[in-house]
């Protein structure tokens, strides 16, 4: 499947460079502004950290905090 996966891949650029579109899948601007790209993904990166963090974590603080039972953390 791995092997599939990079295939397919390789296949996708080869065929988003050269295969004429209007709406290409990479457009070639964002290739471009890398250190806007980067900033953006940066970002999305922090506060995606930040948000699988309470994810996992607020349910057990509720249960330390409030009740021991499981029932009612849920």
């Amino acid at each position: 499947m791995i092997i599939l996966g990079v295939l397919l891949m390789i296949i996708l650029g080869f065929y988003d460079a050269y295969r004429p579109q209007v709406f290409p899948l990479f457009p070639p601007v964002v290739f471009r502004n890398v250190r806007g790209v980067t900033v953006v993904l940066i970002g999305t990166f922090l506060f995606g950290m930040m948000y699988y963090s309470t994810a996992v974590l607020w349910p057990q603080q509720v249960q330390a905090l409030y009740t021991t039972d499981l029932i009612k953390v849920g």
